[in-house]
């Protein structure tokens, strides 16, 4: 099953890294649960939400999806400019027929979703711990009863990040679990009528043992799976080298044989240059026997033109055709 496939210039973005090894949890959750709707409260690049765009097309689940960020950027994520909400948009266009974008605050976009009608919240906007706190109790209103919310860096202590603080506030109200690698991933089971296909994991998650093998479960196949993104990312790059390189040996079997080809032709050339200079060295030769029998019968018509008149025409004849200044076309 494929995650994630991004075609934005973001070399070593912390979230990508973060969400590849998330994407086995994220992508268990929609295939088991089937999700009616899922709504991203802060997008940034898209990482986490186009995984879940995709486990919803590999899942073949019938889901809308809504992201929700204003694409202007804020104190934990940075400040950015336009290209990335163009990015976003581009990369929108694979799932546009699940997928919206909305470009509002968190507050604004409330308007846009039907109460009780989201099954998975995703909540990664701004980490501060009041911020936090509002994005989920503004949110509460829109949750199905059956709703699984998901809270991201729930590990980060650093930068004022608080979300650490909420989930340790609302984490015992239900059956939750945390996995605390790649900078922590809450997921909170908040509805009341979770779907029979979750019992199972929620009955695991229960008892501290099993929920610590879940937890290193989902780590290793995050661990496995980023790692073969990896490695097929560095196939196709050996791939496209190999085609490239293909390529540029089929060229230059193109240029060895149009030589070839051009080599063939300048020796025939050269052979035709070779006959015409054998020829051109007899030609001095008998343009110089010419020139004497013109100049000596000349003489000789001229000499004998009164005593002898028909031998005299016959050398000026004779002359005549040989004179260098004749016009062959006369």
């Amino acid at each position: 099953m494929k995650l994630i496939d991004l075609n934005l210039d973001v070399p070593n973005y912390r979230p990508m890294t973060a969400w590849l090894r998330h994407g086995p949890f994220s992508m268990w959750l929609i295939r088991t649960m089937r999700p009616r709707r899922i709504v991203e409260l802060g997008t940034h690049y898209g990482f986490s939400y186009f995984s879940f765009c995709q486990a919803v097309t590999d899942s073949e689940v019938s889901t809308d999806c809504f992201a929700v960020d204003t694409w202007a950027g804020d104190e934990h994520a940075g400040y950015y400019d336009e290209s990335v909400y163009s990015k976003v948009f581009e990369e929108n266009r694979k799932y546009a027929s699940f997928s919206t974008l909305l470009r509002k605050t968190f507050a604004q976009a409330l308007e846009d979703i039907e109460d009780k009608s989201v099954d998975i919240l995703h909540i990664d906007g701004r980490h501060f711990y009041d911020d936090v706190k509002e994005d989920f109790i503004s949110w509460v209103p829109k949750l199905s009863d059956r709703a699984v919310v998901l809270f991201h860096d729930t590990e980060v202590r650093e930068r004022d990040f608080g979300v650490w603080r909420f989930w340790a506030e609302i984490a015992s109200e239900h059956p939750s679990i945390n996995f605390p690698y790649e900078h922590g991933l809450g997921v909170l089971f908040w509805g009341k009528h979770i779907p029979d296909a979750l019992a199972p994991f929620l009955s695991l998650i229960a008892a501290e043992d099993s929920r610590a093998l879940i937890e290193n479960y989902f780590q290793m196949a995050g661990e496995a799976f980023s790692q073969k993104k990896y490695s097929d990312e560095q196939l196709d790059i050996w791939k496209a080298a190999l085609a490239s390189e293909r390529q540029a040996t089929e060229e230059c079997r193109r240029q060895i044989s149009s030589l070839t080809d051009d080599m063939h032709i300048t020796k025939n050339q050269l052979e035709v240059v070779k006959n015409q200079l054998m020829a051109a060295r007899k030609t001095p030769l008998v343009g110089l026997g010419h020139y004497l029998i013109y100049f000596f019968m000349s003489k000789i018509s001229s000499a004998t033109s009164r005593k002898l008149p028909n031998f005299s025409k016959r050398a000026a004849r004779s002359a005549a055709k040989r004179d260098p200044n004749r016009d062959i076309f006369l």
